[in-house]
């Protein structure tokens, strides 16, 4: 076989092998693949003949079967072109480790805003964002006696019968429970040392109206209540594990003022109830007891029968009109049964609602400054930017005058702005998980939801979606004005 057969042989060989690289590959290095192995050949046939080119062709296969996966499997050659986002990423990343001090700064600035930013959002998603702890939350109403007709106050408890009225009422009220609070003394045993413990006592149920079950145990059942009831308690897992978190604590007694009661059930740890404001400030209850009397049967005249808070459900979908037209037929049996005096209003607050209206002012002030505080953050870092772009304005005219598009440096300006918004929403974002935790320290104990407020990663991955876009918005000024600017 003559020397020009075989150079074309070789070549059609070489072209085979490199069709087991990536397409990208081929692309960028194709050429020059070809062109090494070409010589290669013209070389190896000069000194050893056809044998010497025959293992050349053989190392060549090796090395294609070797490098052809390994390349397919590392990040693709067009990630790494000139004029692609991954190219551009990279030199974005590259100018920023050139200049740590403007890259310190920046970050300290971020790092404190994006912090305050997550405190603040955090609070308000636990507080109003965030769905109640609840089976269908949005169905649940709490129910307010307003007696500023007689002059009385317009958010004021319900008596024992205005209960019980709800809970007969029928139609789109599918349940309502009573709660009241108590204080007892708790012991695990007659002689045992005691200690206070806040109990709610309840209807038998108020955890079937909340669509939730003991982790331990059961709840109470529809007639374990009245004079008659047996003595049970369900207790907190906060209580439980207080206790010593023994799960054979079900079905063991402890004593409350003396009296024991059987335990018959613990509840989940992610049970938290949000007690009625009624009923002073909203810390979780130790335990729950069900009520020792029924509620019909308290005298309505009597200040110390009308001291209850009133939890109703309705019907799933229910609009508002049609909640309160029920709760004003309930109202006028109300007002029926207290001829001496009339006038009695009752009206229904949907739970989440209720639980933040005494507090609402604050929180629309918080969502003010939340939104204030971004954007502070984004003209803060619009000014860095643009006066890091006015100090490199001679890179970019070196940059356009060697080819590079208006697009391309507008481009690289809105990476980089977007890679120190990531990192300070990053930072900011642990910030705000410390943070969190120092405001639920120093909340008020009327915070309602105080215990939940925690960033979590859905909160953080809020923060840092905002940092990324204070980033990309902030550069958008500076990377307009120097993708324009003149020549």
């Amino acid at each position: 076989m003559t020397r020009p057969v075989l150079m074309r042989v070789s070549d059609r060989w070489f072209r085979l092998l490199l069709r087991l690289y990536p397409a990208d590959f081929r692309d960028e290095m194709g050429d020059g693949f070809l062109e090494t192995y070409r010589e290669r050949a013209h070389v190896t046939v000069a000194r050893r003949g056809a044998r010497g080119l025959a293992w050349l062709w053989l190392r060549a296969l090796l090395d294609a079967l070797r490098n052809g996966p390994a390349e397919r499997l590392r990040p693709a050659a067009s990630w790494r072109r000139p004029g692609n986002w991954g190219r551009d990423i990279e030199l974005a990343r590259r100018r920023l480790l050139r200049s740590p001090g403007f890259v310190a700064a920046t970050l300290t600035t971020l790092t404190v805003g994006f912090g305050a930013f997550a405190v603040v959002y955090t609070a308000l998603d636990k507080i109003v964002l965030a769905p109640m702890p609840y089976h269908e939350p949005d169905d649940l109403y709490f129910v307010w006696r307003d007696q500023s007709a007689v002059g009385g106050v317009s958010r004021d408890w319900l008596a024992g019968p205005d209960v019980a009225d709800l809970q007969n009422a029928g139609g789109v009220i599918e349940g309502a429970a009573g709660m009241r609070l108590s204080v007892p003394a708790l012991s695990l045993g007659p002689d045992g040392e005691p200690h206070q413990v806040l109990a709610m006592l309840t209807s038998p149920n108020l955890f079937e109206l909340l669509g939730v079950t003991p982790a331990l145990g059961r709840g109470f059942a529809a007639d374990e209540v009245g004079p008659t009831r047996p003595p049970i308690v369900v207790l907190s897992d906060l209580l439980w594990r207080r206790l010593g978190g023994d799960p054979s604590i079900v079905g063991s007694q402890v004593w409350l003022s003396g009296v024991p009661y059987t335990v018959i059930g613990v509840m989940d740890p992610a049970f938290r109830f949000v007690r009625h404001a009624a009923l002073g400030p909203p810390q979780e209850p130790d335990l729950y007891l069900p009520f020792a009397f029924h509620l019909a049967d308290q005298d309505p005249r009597d200040p110390n029968h009308t001291t209850f808070a009133a939890l109703m459900r309705v019907r799933a979908g229910t609009l508002s009109d049609r909640v309160a037209a029920a709760v004003d037929a309930v109202e006028r049996v109300v007002n029926a049964r207290n001829r001496q005096t009339p006038g009695v209003r009752l009206h229904a607050i949907r739970l989440q609602d209720d639980l933040i209206a005494p507090i609402r002012p604050v929180l629309v002030t918080l969502g003010l400054a939340g939104v204030f505080l971004l954007l502070v953050l984004t003209v803060n870092l619009a000014s860095l930017l643009l006066a890091r772009a006015g100090a490199r304005e001679r890179e970019f005219a070196v940059s356009r005058a060697l080819g590079a598009n208006g697009a391309a440096v507008l481009r690289a300006m809105v990476i980089e702005g977007g890679a120190l918004g990531l990192m300070g929403g990053v930072a900011g974002a642990l910030t705000g998980w410390w943070g969190g935790r120092v405001l639920v320290s120093l909340a008020p104990l009327d915070l309602p939801r105080r215990s939940e407020i925690a960033l979590d990663w859905r909160v953080a991955g809020v923060i840092v979606a905002a940092g990324i876009g204070v980033g990309v918005l902030a550069a958008a000024l500076p990377a307009v004005w120097i993708s324009r600017a003149s020549l």
